[in-house]
């Protein structure tokens, strides 16, 4: 990693030159080309993009560790769910349609925690790949043309910090609406709260980008891969049953 991150801080300083030479060149064409920077604001902003290249990681580290403090107090606390069997036997004395549409929420938490899981570490690992590959953006500072590119990174890192912990808060609160020890008919309308929080938890991300804010849109695809993982298994068990038969 040490060594591929080095070879994305020369292409980054190769991104540099190559942006500040095509923009020197715009300036001497003079009304020939639509130059919106003068030379020293050209080579000011490939300064900066440079430094930037080499201890930008730094700064970065920094905001991360801003923002891991909320994270690992969401982390650290502990949801509550001790009453779920509890609820569950209520639900029996309720009959047995109750126990049917209770049983059916909980597949359905359970299915959709699973996805809520998955997209907590997808976003995770999002602020890694932000950080990882910050070389190649930081580039686009060197002309007024692709500083947009720049200033929508950084909005987009800044709000997946903030979904990084986002998600783990929903992801507790999901978890712990099964925590209330009420009984009766509310055991239903417990689990349909658990299931709109997943559902809600779910959608941060499309709720922030609606925001205006910007950040990568995470767990699409989950059902279309688990279906194909198994067609996969079942073709690789069919095969070899095939072959075990002859």
């Amino acid at each position: 990693f040490g060594t591929a991150y080095a070879i994305l801080q020369a292409c980054g300083l190769g991104l540099v030159l190559a942006i500040a030479a095509v923009n020197l060149f715009k300036v001497f064409l003079g009304s020939l080309s639509k130059a919106q920077d003068t030379p020293t604001q050209i080579l000011v902003r490939a300064a900066l993009a440079t430094v930037l290249i080499y201890l930008g990681g730094y700064l970065l580290s920094a905001v991360v560790g801003i923002a891991k403090v909320p994270y690992d107090i969401f982390v650290g606390s502990d949801a509550i769910t001790d009453s779920l069997l509890t609820d569950l036997s209520v639900a029996v004395g309720v009959g047995a349609a109750g126990l049917l549409v209770s049983l059916v929420l909980i597949i359905a938490i359970a299915w959709n925690l699973i996805k809520l899981l998955l997209e907590c570490v997808e976003r995770y690992l999002m602020v890694g790949v932000l950080v990882y590959t910050s070389p190649l953006i930081y580039p686009f500072l060197s002309s007024a043309a692709t500083a947009t590119v720049f200033q929508r990174w950084v909005g987009m890192f800044c709000g997946e910090c903030a979904l990084m912990s986002l998600s783990v808060l929903f992801t507790k609160l999901s978890i712990s609406a099964l925590s209330s020890t009420s009984g009766g008919n509310s055991v239903i309308a417990k689990l349909i709260m658990c299931l709109t929080m997943c559902k809600i938890a779910q959608r941060v991300d499309s709720y922030m980008q609606q925001l205006g804010i910007g950040v990568p849109t995470t767990g699409e695809g989950i059902l279309g891969n688990a279906m194909a993982v198994g067609y996969a298994l079942k073709h690789a068990f069919g095969g070899a049953a095939q072959k075990a038969s002859k």
